[in-house]
């Protein structure tokens, strides 16, 4: 057993080096704002698919982070339903390295 310590991104989706990784970090604080959403207003799982017209059984998926099959586009609209502002900012990256996808609440 190696005693070495690496050096973590911060997340484990972008230490597993996934080509999607961008994408399912930007899902999983997408859902996490939702479920945190449902959990503030006390919001069943049904009351949350009638408000943002999704089934109650990827609401429940949703909210246990099982993500697979549920598009940002989505995400985002249900963000909206439930009556977030939801605003795009995009910005050029400095270097040569890919930019990053983030998600930030108010």
């Amino acid at each position: 057993m190696s005693d070495a310590i690496e050096e973590t991104t911060g997340s484990v989706l972008y230490d597993l080096d996934l080509p999607d990784a961008p994408v399912l970090v930007l899902k999983a604080a997408l859902a996490r704002h939702i479920r945190q959403i449902l959990k503030e207003r006390k919001l069943t799982q049904a009351k949350a698919a009638t408000l943002t017209s999704i089934p109650q059984a990827e609401i429940s998926l949703l909210t246990n982070y099982k993500l697979q099959g549920i598009s940002v586009e989505r995400l985002l609209r249900a963000l909206t339903a439930l009556g977030v502002d939801v605003q795009v900012v995009l910005r050029e990256h400095e270097g040569q390295a890919p930019g990053t996808i983030a998600v930030e609440a108010s």
